[in-house]
């Protein structure tokens, strides 16, 4: 299985406890997320709804590509690929 590395900003990676890009194995970003949430249990009430799905204001990147719907979650992943997660900030 390939590794893939993750990047999560700075106050979700206090939350779970880790530090600089995490390397998990993972053959799609749905499963690259779940060993994150595996490994650092906290996150996954900020990344996940009650239903299991990506809360609105989490967005993901593969490569740089935004990735948002189910289809595109399920996509493939190659060894060095990178996974960034922002959250969006709204107010005024």
């Amino acid at each position: 299985m390939p590794s893939v590395s993750v990047h999560l900003p700075s106050g979700l990676a206090r939350v779970a406890a880790l530090s600089g890009p995490v390397n998990v194995p993972a053959t799609s970003v749905t499963d690259a997320l779940a060993t994150l949430v595996e490994r650092a249990p906290d996150l996954r009430a900020h990344l996940f709804d009650n239903a299991g799905r990506l809360r609105n204001y989490i967005n993901v990147f593969v490569n740089d590509r935004h990735v948002r719907d189910v289809r595109t979650a399920a996509c493939p992943l190659g060894p060095g690929d990178s996974i960034t997660i922002v959250a969006s900030i709204a107010g005024g």
